[in-house]
């Protein structure tokens, strides 16, 4: 069960990104609401990052890391 939580709030992270929450506002929210402190948040929102260049990886887009950034930030500002 204790490798689940950290799934779990990975998971959580990568959600909150998907849905327009900036970087900042997600370490926010995860530590609030998780329980956990704002640096371990910090190493969730980094685990959701991976997985989204991962995810880009896999389209062959060129500069994933970057694009990934650039892509949170759009979804945060329209």
């Amino acid at each position: 069960m204790a490798k689940a939580a950290p799934a779990h709030r990975e998971q959580l992270a990568l959600d909150l990104l998907l849905t327009g929450k900036s970087a900042t506002a997600t370490v926010a929210h995860m530590a609030a609401h998780c329980g956990c402190s704002r640096r371990q948040a910090q190493r969730y929102l980094a685990a959701a990052y991976r997985f989204l260049k991962a995810d880009i990886d896999a389209c062959n887009i060129d500069r994933t890391a970057q694009v990934a950034k650039l892509i949170n930030v759009l979804e945060t500002t329209c």
